[in-house]
């Protein structure tokens, strides 16, 4: 049971609502404030945080990584962007890179892309069959359920 309450930790934000331009920026100070204050409740809680952004290309990304950098404080946040693996990522075992970079307790790690990344990407292009997509995210979830019991 324990495990099942630990994997819960792990969701997705998908927000199915906008917000004017106007609205944000009147909002704003209010939202900055609010995300240091969670951010300072999670430095002194034995909790880390993994902040994911991922989607199609010119959707806003990298603005959101920037003013995540702009709101939080800073001696507590890592970026880290996975684009093609290098040299030395090919030489490691596949979920090293990810693994590396997954934060200590009370800090953020903000990452462009995850290890969800590459099985969606050769699943959408038919180079993964289902049997093999769940494979792929059964190990996705092993690597979520160590950094939660790490943590």
């Amino acid at each position: 049971m324990e495990n099942n309450e630990k994997s819960a930790k792990f969701e997705a934000a998908e927000i199915g609502r906008t917000l004017a331009k106007e609205e944000f920026k009147e909002l704003e100070p209010k939202i900055h404030h609010q995300v240091l204050q969670l951010q300072q409740r999670l430095r002194k809680s034995d909790k880390s945080l993994i902040i994911i952004i991922s989607g199609v290309e010119g959707a806003g990304k990298g603005e959101v990584v920037e003013r995540l950098n702009r709101w939080l404080d800073i001696r507590d946040v890592q970026t880290h962007a996975y684009w093609d693996e290098t040299d030395e990522e090919s030489q490691r075992p596949k979920y090293w890179r990810f693994w590396r970079d997954i934060p200590m307790r009370g800090t953020v790690a903000v990452m462009f892309g995850s290890w969800y990344t590459n099985p969606l990407i050769e699943a959408a292009f038919d180079r993964l069959n289902e049997a093999e997509l769940d494979q792929a995210l059964t190990r996705n979830r092993e690597l979520e359920r160590t950094a939660i019991e790490l943590n």
